[in-house]
């Protein structure tokens, strides 16, 4: 299997574009960093991308990968202590000792179109994560739970956890809600706007299609949704026009602030599936 460490790219402003460093200047000081945490492993910087850095094995069937496209977009428009800090925590999470995983370790997580377009990009078909399409630009990814870091399992993984895809995604949306902050139909039938934050896997609760499909002729057509980290969620209700369309101004910037943003949109629930709003 390809092991490998994703992130989504984030926005740049101008201003401080200009005084950021190039991609290959950071890539060559997270680079110093990583073989630092790695002195045995064999690390460089991937030939034809400047900010992903690669462990080759001989056969390359068990490369790792290191994305560093989300944190230098960070880096971008974050103040250097900010900057500083994310490093550290990239490293210090990615570098640290792997426990072996469990079926009781199995989570859903969500990312957007730019995460599953590298793992296409970049993964041997037969090697990529298991994922679904929860909506516009929006996916449920299997996940395998640590104390460090979050991985995403190849269907190969879940064969040796004894598990097959049918019973892997029920059991980690199990696994999930059962971590997560109870979302309630009836509070969203009287227009009740909900906050999420400071939990893991908080865009999970929009991972639940079935439940938002059931739910869907019970709630205002109003209702709208964002995910902007695996830390907060926000459910509350809005009509088009004027104010929404400020509103969305204020979720991309709140997006472009994040450490890892899961995506910049503002969704509504149409006919089974989450769609960015108009």
């Amino acid at each position: 299997m390809v092991r490998f460490f994703i992130a989504l790219a984030a926005f740049c402003v101008a201003s401080a574009c200009d005084a950021a460093p190039t991609e290959e200047a950071f890539a060559k000081d997270m680079l110093q960093r990583l073989q630092s945490a790695l002195p045995g492993e064999t690390l460089q910087v991937k030939a034809d991308e400047p900010l992903v850095i690669v462990a080759p094995n001989e056969d390359h069937r068990d490369d790792a990968f290191y994305n560093l496209h989300r944190i230098y977009g960070f880096c971008l428009n974050a103040a250097a202590d900010d900057c500083e800090s994310v490093k550290q925590d990239y490293v210090a999470k990615l570098t640290a000792p792997r426990t072996e995983a469990s079926k009781e370790d199995l989570r859903i997580i969500v990312r957007d179109q730019d995460y599953i377009d590298y793992l296409r990009d970049t993964i041997p078909a037969d090697d990529r994560p298991q994922y679904r399409q929860i909506g516009e630009g929006l996916y449920a990814l299997l996940a395998l739970d640590s104390p460090s870091t979050i991985s995403v399992p190849a269907l190969k993984e879940l064969r040796e956890l004894g598990l097959t895809q049918e019973e892997a995604w029920p059991l980690a949306m199990k696994q999930t809600k059962a971590v997560l902050p109870e979302l309630s139909l009836d509070g969203l039938k009287e227009g009740r706007p909900y906050a999420f934050e400071e939990f893991e896997y908080l865009p999970s609760l929009l991972a639940d299609t079935e439940w938002w499909t059931a739910a869907e002729p019970q709630l205002s057509q109003d209702l709208f949704a964002t995910a902007v980290s695996d830390q907060f969620v926000f459910i509350a209700f809005m009509q088009d026009g004027p104010r929404l369309e400020n509103f969305k101004q204020t979720v991309l910037e709140d997006c472009m602030a994040q450490p890892r943003c899961i995506s910049p949109f503002v969704y509504r629930f149409r006919n089974g599936r989450w769609v960015v709003a108009d």
